[in-house]
């Protein structure tokens, strides 16, 4: 299966990331598919969707009478008349859906640990302790122990108000469940998926087989979204029913995988269908977080290969609400084109959302940005690769042509046909420039009447990748002559110019490598929480002084000491300063209401109370840093609340101090703290404030702090005065200093910033708020890649945001996740999921398992190979011996590399190039002193390879110097070798690469253990 590495064009040019992106008339080659819904069904509405780019109008029947979405369809008519926009339209069925039927629409709320039944008597009312469901046989397809997911509906709310249940006793028909979450659940209808059970439930049931039959029928649907296919045989049984129908004979059926059972029988159920929807809400449900990543790859990968549509649902969940996508989210779009999809599909977002033109054209940005670095080279030599020898006439024309346009940068590749499959077989190959499909009519008769067919396999080709129709005028047959041929490429040539994509004189054809920091605070602080956290996988501790005082941080380090000694783990601690940060202070804690059109005024003055006219902030230049027009960001505080409640202003006025804005959306804002964050505004404030170095000189030289996280990095000089200062504190000497990148200035500056770190830490929050979403995932893999290129470890913040008030991730952040494992992340940093999150612990453990699956299909191949590339020759000394320790502990298959080291360097230098195996750092102290006192050298080191990804420190025995003899350094393999069984990852009969120094020379060498 591939890694995201494979299809990436490296390295991306930071500069193409800071520019704009360019406005363009032609849409993205990946298509969206838009939910219509009470939000998004006028004609204005619908035309504003279509223009955004929405090439699939999606009509959900498991809400909704068909007379409602027959209007809702004639007001797609009439915008698709207005714009002159092509759209196809997708029915989805209900399928095997378990409903809860809250008939008197009270809210229900569950008490975490309390107990509720669910019943089939729909004559009950739903409370906390009866919920009436809609399935007689759930009885008998449960046992005790089965997990169930109750969600909101898709039209009656969020699924972040969702509970999940344990099932501890069957009781007749009734099944009696314990609470696992605190929930409150509002509406009428709630959705219930029991996690791997057996549902017995036909997949077209008779509502669904009523509504194709009528509504289907009248409005000749193009595709017919199959909910819940499980075999094969569903699909076989749809078409059977569709072909009885006659005008839907040639409907698509796209087989939606929304379980384990679907997932089982994917391959023969791909044979089957026309196209694959990978339902990611249910299958999230039915799978751990860490497996999402996968079965995504996995069957995208099956999908392109077999030459059928993929189409991903559940990416932009937040803009439901938010007009922006999280920064998850906004990856996680990017890494579904890079891995293969040809549509995404939106749901709530533009069902119920309060900004779907805004999300469909955010999205198609999106796709559009990570477009241009899919790797179309490789990609094609895999596809070839796959497709064998000998190829079919038709797949061979289709390779060909693909081939033939990259070698002379066709500007796109034009193809008559008239069934659309030669179309979509040179849109497998995944063609840089998009295929306009010119589709030849052919005379058809039903022996009542005659007609042209066309119309259906132009909109079919709405949902294909790079796939854009032209229906040829139908007095031009199929079986065509030269001049009429010659005539048709002329229409097409003037409607690709008017598409804007053809120009005068264009051609036309083990626990995870990845390290965890977790930020400790209020609910991660006792002795017992952090104990969690360390077994779970933490391995470096974040203190954030950006709140609390140096005594409340001092206590939770007093515990993080304890919590080690118990449980024998060792631990790192990274301090966080505050930097360049302005705040808007609410020193009354009033609750406060910002409306979207209203004005409020940011002032300097904080003498006054914040109020829904006016907000104080900590900062006087703000007036002189600003402009009309300029974007700014407000969103409640790390500590005292979740960014969903945030609000983007607009500058309107400069008013003396003052700055007056715009509201762009209404959001109310809760507690004493909230961040500002101006959009690409330069501010005139130093990294390393009076504050932080009051903390640093104190609270950092007492407790000998690991790394310095040097918030809002901007520039090289930062690092360097930073160096310089904790260079005078002695004791900080050698603490590593990590800059943290947050804005756009210190992007623009990044090379520079990296020659001078020894670490990076990309802060998605800000960078997220700084940069339109299309441009997160590049800076992201840019910055990576650069990184670890450099061999210097690079951290990722803002990856499960939504985990700290739920127990599990959302699909885009458990992708997100492996993602950034695949892209090269050294280390995940949470920061509110486990400082104020209700499960801190679950989240550690759930971010850690989802890196250890991504690792394990992570291409080491390939990134080895492209790290000694761009290395180059000659190499130094120590990157050689690195490099063929890697590349032996491959070959001989070892379980482990050691590598013996003083300062930490070879051992980093072997980590850079990614082995698949741990790599056991063993630190040997050296024995110094400062003219007072004599001490060891190495606990320091050995802490800082705690971020490192795949390095596992181990500190020697102080009696065995650096400078030893043979005999010591067997003494110290021994010790190491049970230390490595101990940890559990050396067995008898492995085979151990041993990186080491003797004398003069640096040997690696090979060694099979005994039993």
């Amino acid at each position: 299966m591939p890694s995201s590495h494979l299809l990436l064009e490296e390295p991306i040019r930071m500069a193409s990331i800071l520019e704009p992106s360019k406005p363009s008339f032609f849409p993205a080659m990946t298509k969206i598919v838009g939910t219509l819904g009470p939000k998004s069904r006028s004609v204005d509405s619908i035309s504003g969707c279509l223009k955004a780019g929405m090439s699939v109008a999606r009509f959900d029947f498991s809400w909704g009478d068909p007379a409602y979405h027959q209007e809702t369809l004639e007001n797609l008519k009439a915008a698709i008349k207005t714009t002159k926009k092509l759209c196809a339209v997708m029915l989805d069925t209900v399928g095997a859906e378990m409903q809860v039927v809250n008939k008197s629409e009270t809210t229900v709320s569950l008490q975490a640990d309390g107990q509720v039944v669910l019943t089939p008597d729909r004559g009950q009312d739903a409370t906390s302790e009866l919920l009436p469901i809609n399935f007689d046989g759930l009885a008998k397809s449960v046992k005790k122990g089965d997990t169930i997911f109750i969600g909101q509906y898709l039209f009656t709310g969020s699924e972040t108000t969702s509970v999940w249940l344990e099932v501890s006793e069957v009781r007749g028909q009734d099944v009696v469940c314990t609470i696992k979450n605190t929930a409150t659940l509002a509406g009428s209808l709630f959705t219930l998926h029991g996690s791997q059970i057996h549902i017995d439930l036909p997949t077209l049931t008779e509502k669904d087989k009523e509504v194709i039959s009528t509504w289907g029928v009248k409005n000749k649907i193009d595709f017919l979204s199959l909910s819940y296919t499980r075999h094969a045989e569903d699909v076989r049984q749809a078409r059977e029913f569709l072909s009885k129908l006659g005008d839907l004979s040639q409907t698509q059926i796209f087989a939606k995988i929304e379980n384990v059972e679907g997932l089982t029988h994917f391959d023969e159920i791909l044979r089957e269908a026309d196209g694959i929807i990978l339902s990611r809400g249910n299958l999230g449900i039915d799978l751990p977080p860490e497996k999402v990543f996968l079965f995504q790859k996995s069957a995208l990968y099956k999908c392109n290969m077999a030459g059928k549509p993929a189409v991903l649902t559940r990416v932009v969940d937040s803009m439901t609400d938010n007009l922006r996508p999280t920064r998850a989210e906004a990856t996680d779009v990017a890494n579904a084109v890079l891995d293969g999809s040809d549509a995404i599909l939106l749901g709530a977002e533009t069902l119920r959302g309060l900004y779907p033109i805004e999300t469909i054209s955010t999205v198609g940005r999106i796709c559009s940005e990570a477009e241009k670095v899919f790797n179309q080279d490789l990609y094609f030599k895999k596809t070839v690769k796959y497709v064998g020898e000998p190829m079919t006439h038709l797949e061979s024309i289709a390779s060909s042509a693909v081939r033939a346009a990259i070698k002379v940068k066709a500007s796109v590749i034009i193809c008559f046909t008239s069934s659309g499959r030669a179309a979509r077989l040179i849109a497998k190959y995944r063609p840089t420039m998009p295929v306009l499909s010119v589709v030849i009519p052919r005379l058809k008769t039903n022996q009542l009447k005659w007609s042209f067919s066309g119309a259906f396999e132009a909109r079919q080709s709405l949902i294909v990748r790079g796939l854009f129709p032209m229906l040829a005028d139908p007095r031009h047959p199929a079986e065509s002559t030269s001049a009429t041929n010659e005539s048709i490429l002329k229409v097409a040539l003037d409607h690709g110019k008017a598409m804007g994509i053809i120009k005068s004189h264009d051609r036309s054809f083990f626990p995870a490598m990845t390290k965890i920091v977790g930020t400790l605070g209020p609910k991660s602080r006792s002795v017992d929480s952090i104990s969690g956290c360390l077994k779970a996988g933490m391995s470096v501790a974040r203190f954030d002084f950006s709140w609390g005082d140096p005594a409340y941080h001092q206590e939770t380090l007093e515990n993080l000491k304890a919590a080690i000694k118990t449980t024998k783990k060792l631990c790192a601690v990274m301090l966080d300063t505050v930097g360049a940060e302005m705040q808007v202070v609410n020193k009354s804690e009033t609750t406060v209401s910002l409306q979207a059109d209203g004005q409020v005024v940011l002032t300097p003055d904080r003498g006054q109370d914040a109020t829904s006219e006016l907000l104080p902030i900590n900062f006087d230049g703000l007036a002189k840093s600003v402009k009309k027009g300029d974007t700014i960001f407000i969103g409640q505080y790390l500590f005292t609340g979740s960014e969903t409640t945030s609000v983007w202003l607009e500058v309107s006025e400069v008013r003396g101090q003052d700055v007056v804005c715009t509201i762009k959306n209404t959001a109310t804002l809760a507690g004493s703290l909230f961040t500002l964050h101006g959009s690409q505004i330069h501010i005139d404030l130093p990294t390393l404030t009076e504050k932080d170095k009051e903390v640093i000189s104190t609270w950092g030289v007492k407790n000998k702090i690991d790394f310095l996280s040097l918030s809002y990095t901007r520039h090289a000089e930062d690092v360097r005065q930073a160096r310089e200062f904790l260079s005078k504190l002695g004791d900080l000497s050698q603490t590593q200093i990590f800059a943290k990148i947050e804005n756009v200035e210190g992007l623009t500056h990044f090379d520079e910033i990296l020659r001078e770190a020894d670490g990076i830490i990309l802060s998605r929050g800000n960078l997220g708020i700084d940069l339109p979403p299309e441009k997160v995932f590049l800076f992201q893999k840019s910055a990576l890649y650069k990184c670890n290129m450099a061999g210097k470890p690079a951290v990722l913040t803002r990856v499960v945001d939504s985990m700290t008030d739920n127990l599990r991730p959302t699909r885009a952040e458990a992708t997100d996740v492996a993602n950034a494992v695949l892209d090269g992340s050294d280390a995940i940093l949470l920061g509110a999921e486990t400082l104020r999150g209700l499960y801190p612990i679950e989240t550690i453990s759930t971010v850690g398992r989802i890196c250890s699956e991504a690792e394990k299909v992570f291409n080491q191949d390939l990134y080895f190979k492209k790290t000694v590339k761009y290395v180059g020759e000659p190499m130094t000394h120590l990157e050689s011996i690195a490099s063929s320790a890697v590349r032996a502990a491959i070959k001989v298959k070892a379980s482990v590399i050691i590598c013996f080291t003083s300062s930490g360097r070879a051992a980093r230098l072997i980590a850079k190039y990614r082995p698949t195996m741990p790599v056991l750092s063993v630190v040997i102290p050296r024995l110094k002193t400062n003219q007072l006192k004599w001490s060891f050298s190495g606990a320091f080191e050995a802490r800082q390879s705690l971020i490192v990804r795949g390095l596992f420190p181990m500190l020697a025995d102080p009696r065995h110097p650096a400078e030893s003899t043979s005999a010591t350094n067997e003494s110290i393999l021994k010790v190491a070798l049970d230390h490595g069984k101990a940890m559990g990852i050396i067995k008898s009969h492995d085979r151990v690469v041993v990186c080491q120094k003797l004398g003069d020379a640096s040997v690696v060498k090979i060694i099979e253990l005994e039993d």
